[in-house]
């Protein structure tokens, strides 16, 4: 699968889109085939080295929606077929500031489900504010 791929935490100029190989969900894991999806800022502190905790080599990207097409050992609180909306805020931690111990990015360890009147739309076009 193609993927946003940071090995160094050089500058933005360090992220690359690459072909790697495709996660199996761990125990407790789903995997989510992703349909829409965004960057956020953690997409820009984490290859300037100021998102703490964060191990590398790393696939970037938290933020998105999808359907479930793979379970991990264990897991009842999923389907295959449920569309699903990864929320990296689900399991942040006790500070504002600071993201738990666990990373809620990695395969996808929070999801949200999907809001019945929601649908992926095929092209958007935000507002783009100065960043």
């Amino acid at each position: 699968m193609k993927a946003l791929y940071l090995e160094t935490a050089d500058g933005p100029e360090s992220v690359s889109v690459r072909e790697v190989e495709t996660p199996t969900p761990k125990a407790g894991e789903v995997r989510v085939a992703i349909k829409a999806a965004s960057l956020n800022h953690r997409e820009l502190w984490i290859p300037r080295g100021e998102y703490p905790g964060m191990v590398l080599p790393a696939t970037l990207g938290c933020d998105g929606a999808g359907v479930v097409d793979m379970l991990g050992d264990g897991v009842t609180s999923a389907k295959i077929g449920d569309e699903v909306v990864l929320y990296p805020g689900l399991n942040w931690g006790p500070s504002r500031r600071t993201p738990a111990r666990i990373s809620v990015c990695s395969v996808c360890l929070a999801l949200a489900p999907l809001p019945s009147t929601s649908a992926y739309p095929p092209k958007t076009s935000p507002p783009n504010p100065p960043l």
